[in-house]
């Protein structure tokens, strides 16, 4: 009798184990992702990306980090978009982190309300300060619902990609079409240079942030080698 409740009580289980992996496994049809999923700029050009949700219900908080290749692109500015907000006062974080070549966006509502549909989340500005290809990739991604502490929203994600037309080839400090060492024989000279000051050249502040320092150098080494 009591092998049989034994076994009675494993086929619960096992018959628990497989809903709850069903259901865990199930592809979620909330979705966020950068719109436009492509874009094409010239260097210099400033432009703007959003961050949107797609079929969330009982949406109360989010939260994300949206990196980007900083030799490339650097993010100017990151504002939230009116979905959350249609619910009511929101709370809104940003860090931009150029150097580290991420932004990292989160909001949650004041109050006991929720949305639910599709929207903007979020705006998010760069500049283009070199030739080539960013991905916009979004990591550590997260959805609150309505309860408290709120509860994780299943959902996926869709990066972004943006192409850099024009301008100076990422270390290329001679303008010659390729990355070797007659480029970082002009950087070592302007290292630790800043704009105004007679040893500082334009061509070598790849990042142009108007000095010359450790973060150009990390452009130098990431392309070197590299030719148009």
């Amino acid at each position: 009798m009591l092998k049989k409740k034994v076994v009675i009580t494993l086929l619960i289980l096992i018959s628990l184990f497989v809903t709850f992996s069903k259901k865990t496994l199930a592809n979620p049809t909330t979705s966020i992702f950068v719109s436009p999923s492509t874009k094409t700029v010239d260097v210099d050009d400033t432009f703007s990306i959003d961050v949107k949700i797609s079929d969330v219900t009982n949406l109360t908080c989010w939260e994300f980090k949206l990196y980007f290749n900083n030799a490339v692109l650097n993010c100017t500015d990151a504002a939230e978009g009116p979905f959350l907000k249609s619910g009511g006062s929101t709370f809104w974080q940003e860090t931009i982190d150029n150097p580290g070549g991420k932004v990292h966006l989160a909001s949650t509502l004041l109050g006991l309300t929720s949305v639910n549909g599709s929207g903007f989340l979020a705006t998010v500005t760069f500049k283009a300060i070199a030739s080539g290809d960013s991905t916009l990739h979004l990591a550590d991604t997260k959805l609150g619902d309505e309860h408290i502490p709120p509860l994780p929203i299943s959902h996926n994600t869709v990066d972004g990609n943006v192409t850099v037309t024009g301008g100076q080839l990422p270390g290329d400090a001679n303008g010659d079409c390729k990355v070797d060492w007659k480029d970082l024989l002009i950087f070592a000279m302007a290292y630790g240079s800043s704009e105004g000051e007679p040893a500082y050249v334009p061509e070598a502040d790849f990042n142009s942030d108007g000095k010359i320092d450790w973060k150009d150098l990390l452009v130098l080494a990431r392309n070197y080698g590299t030719t148009c």
